[in-house]
């Protein structure tokens, strides 16, 4: 808690785009992550939630244009936060440092139903912004049946595990052997994230890193690279992305080669992600404990 006060105590937002607080969910969310990030809160990834969408009823009024009511609203909110939350990290000079990306656990229908909304359905938009994401749409303009009906859906284009494994290959620098490891297997790439931005970051991987012994027994293992010389971080995410441990933290390293011995202990066996960031370098590899 205390490393997160201090985060946002060095850091204050920019933007007056912002809608006043607590009439955007969203945006209130976002607010406090510009916040963080710009006052060097080390978390990698931030997830907001705006509730609201499982629109099976009224998703549009009785009568009138169906770019107003309950949905309309909803994206609207959307909107409003991200248009908010970019302008907030490009006044605070951090724009180039995050991607941004919306997901829901089920996507609607093609055809309303009796209750003027919609039931859930296989497919659903998925947005990616920020300033280092490809502008561009992926995929073609779904083919809708002009007689569908309320049970018919829009055929999925891009299996969702793609997405994830192409941000985390080119955003998070995640190794390809890694990604099929947790995902269970290989997945379409997408080109979500900018070219120049893959060049930027291909260019500062940490150098000879490797981990040792690899698999591990759970007691120690060692982490091998190379510093420029300065702070390190060394974190553990177990198989879903959550931080199970942070081995080292902010620890100043002289410049050359690093071998620093790391306690596993407690660790229940299976599969990791363990972490080295120093500076603007990042390298990870799979960790599996026995």
């Amino acid at each position: 808690t205390s490393t997160i006060q201090a985060a946002a105590g060095r850091a204050k937002n920019l933007s007056p785009l912002y809608p006043t607080a607590g009439q955007n969910a969203l945006a209130d969310q976002l607010k406090i992550v510009a916040q963080l990030v710009a006052g060097g809160l080390s978390t990698r990834i931030y997830v907001c939630q705006l509730g609201g969408f499982d629109t099976h009823t009224l998703q549009v009024p009785a009568t009138g244009g169906n770019a107003t009511g309950y949905h309309a609203t909803l994206l609207g909110k959307l909107a409003d936060g991200i248009n908010a939350f970019q302008d907030d990290l490009r006044l605070l000079g951090v724009q180039d440092r995050v991607v941004g990306m919306t997901f829901s656990e089920f996507g609607r229908r093609i055809k309303s139903n009796s209750g003027i909304g919609t039931d859930h359905g296989a497919a659903s938009p998925l947005l990616v912004f920020g300033s280092k994401v490809n502008p561009i749409v992926h995929g073609p303009n779904p083919q809708l049946p002009a007689n569908a009906g309320v049970n018919d859906n829009v055929a999925m284009q891009f299996d969702f595990r793609s997405i994830y494994t192409s941000i985390l290959k080119d955003w998070f620098q995640v190794p390809p052997a890694t990604l099929t490891a947790l995902f269970g297997q290989s997945f379409p790439y997408v080109p979500v994230i900018r070219p120049s931005a893959l060049a930027a970051a291909s260019a500062v991987p940490l150098a000879d890193f490797s981990v040792y012994p690899n698999p591990s027994a759970g007691g120690q293992t060692t982490a091998v690279f190379t510093s420029e010389g300065g702070p390190v971080q060394i974190i553990i995410y177990d198989g879903v992305g959550r931080e199970v441990r942070r081995v080292v933290d902010g620890r100043t390293l002289g410049a050359g080669v690093q071998q620093l011995p790391l306690d596993l202990s407690g660790l229940t066996p299976g599969a990791y992600h363990f972490t080295v960031r120093e500076g603007g370098r990042s390298s990870s590899r799979l960790l599996a404990v026995e």
